[in-house]
């Protein structure tokens, strides 16, 4: 069994491998709190870098980098040195003695000298007012032209007219022709040269001289489009002013009028206000009552079109127009869309059918209208001499028969009255003398003197069907007579 002794003894031992890991997690804590401040400054130099080449780019594509002619040179110069310095012993294997460099800038003003200034990143610019600047630079040898009696066509770009001639004048050398064009540059400062500066010439050979314009011809604009107008106004250092828009059979989008009117001089820089087509309007036809058909004539000769069409329950003749939109007397664009809301019968749930068998007229039409039934005379009886007086104008059939379940809005009724009775043909039932009937055909002599081609579209029969009811109706004429 352990002693005291031998417990304290384990104790110690507990006691000093707990001291020396303490020690190790603090060693530990203390290399990584260095660690992390290390990380710490790494990251702030990192953030600092990267804001100082945001903005180093936001300058690069905000600003367009302007070169003046001394700077360029300068430029170059060092770049020449630096070749030179170059070991000629680096094994290459050929020599440069010349280079030509071509910029295509804008020649402007900083105000006390001409500076290039180079187009900004993703800045569009129209090639054409560009200026073409070109440097020719090359080592002497004893293989160069001779130049004796030469002189240096000076590099004019930027200079005004009159500076121009003198700095010519100083060279001995003469101005030739004059012009100018819409360009990039302050107005009357040199553009283009011909020959260029930094040539050979002739003593008393006159350079030609291309300036900025002070003014500018105003182009017509007519046909074309808002955008096409802008670019063709940009093209001559112009701006686009206000643009209205106004009705117009003229296609919608393009230019109608402008102001100043093509033709006229004007300041570079000025403004042209602009007229631009938009749908012509057109008065919107009251359709109400006509069909599709008539509806669609109605629109094409107001050059607007027939659009969605609907359809509604009205007591409105079926298929006629109720409603639309845009309303009747709507000022609308021309070839807009009107929608229309057609009539459709409302849909008639089957009843039955009153019985008005031996009822007046009169007393027939309230009974049947009380049921929501129209009544309709599809054939007569005559009244034959020494019959009841009461009998006169009483209903002696009925199409349908009473008690019959109709959906129909009308109920056919064989009335007795003067003249011959169709429904007493052969072959002639109430159904069809009714048919008859609406065409116009309610006697034996009206169907005797109707065509068999009437009969049949009336009846829906054949042709054959038709000549034979005709026949029926003249053969019964005749034995009346």
């Amino acid at each position: 069994m352990p002693t005291d002794r031998d417990r304290i003894k384990q104790l110690q031992q507990r006691v000093d491998e707990v001291t020396g890991q303490l020690e190790k997690v603090s060693s530990e804590r203390l290399r990584l709190e260095a660690d992390r401040k290390e990380l710490i400054k790494a990251r702030d130099a990192l953030g600092a870098e990267l804001e100082a080449t945001k903005a180093e780019l936001d300058e690069l594509r905000v600003e367009r980098p302007a070169l003046t002619f001394d700077q360029l040179g300068n430029q170059l110069r060092q770049g020449l040195a630096a070749v030179d310095a170059v070991d000629p012993g680096t094994g290459s294997s050929y020599q440069a003695r010349s280079a030509t460099f071509e910029l295509r800038v804008a020649i402007d003003s900083d105000g006390e000298q001409a500076v290039l200034r180079l187009p900004a990143i993703g800045e569009a610019v129209d090639p054409g007012l560009l200026g073409t600047f070109k440097l020719e630079i090359g080592r002497a040898s004893d293989a160069d032209p001779d130049l004796t009696g030469l002189v240096l066509v000076p590099t004019l770009a930027g200079a005004t007219a009159e500076g121009a001639a003198d700095r010519l004048a100083r060279a001995g050398l003469d101005v030739g022709e004059t012009t100018a064009r819409a360009a990039f540059g302050p107005p009357g400062s040199v553009v283009e040269q011909d020959p260029e500066g930094g040539a050979y010439v002739e003593p008393g050979t006159t350079i030609d001289l291309v300036l900025a314009a002070s003014e500018v011809t105003v182009p017509d604009l007519s046909s074309l489009t808002l955008d096409g107008a802008a670019d063709r106004l940009s093209a001559l250092r112009l701006a686009v002013g206000d643009v209205t828009r106004h009705p117009s059979d003229d296609q919608t989008g393009t230019v109608i009028d402008q102001d100043p009117a093509a033709g006229r001089s004007v300041p570079v820089g000025s403004a042209v206000d602009l007229v631009v087509a938009a749908p012509a309007e057109r008065e919107v036809p009251d359709l109400s009552g006509m069909t599709k058909v008539g509806a669609e004539q109605a629109l094409a000769e107001a050059e607007l079109r027939l659009g969605r069409v609907d359809e509604r329950t009205s007591d409105k003749e079926p298929g006629t127009v109720i409603d639309q939109r845009p309303a009747a007397g709507s000022i609308v664009g021309r070839d807009s869309a009107v929608a229309v809301v057609v009539a459709k019968p409302p849909v008639r749930r089957a009843r039955p059918v009153p019985d008005v068998v031996g009822r007046t007229r009169s007393e027939a039409d309230e009974v049947l209208r009380a049921a929501d039934f129209a009544p309709e005379i599809i054939g007569t009886r005559p009244f034959e001499n020494g019959a009841d007086p009461a009998t006169f104008d009483t209903i002696v059939e009925q199409e349908p028969q009473a008690g019959t379940p109709s959906a129909a809005a009308e109920v056919g009724l064989v009335v007795v009255a003067s003249g011959e009775p169709t429904e007493v043909l052969p072959g002639i039932g109430p159904a069809m003398a009714r048919r008859l009937a609406r065409a116009g055909m309610r006697t034996v002599g009206d169907v005797a003197h109707s065509d068999p081609v009437r009969i049949s579209e009336a009846t829906g029969t054949s042709l054959v069907r038709a000549e034979a009811i005709r026949d029926a109706a003249i053969a019964r004429n005749r034995r009346e007579r």
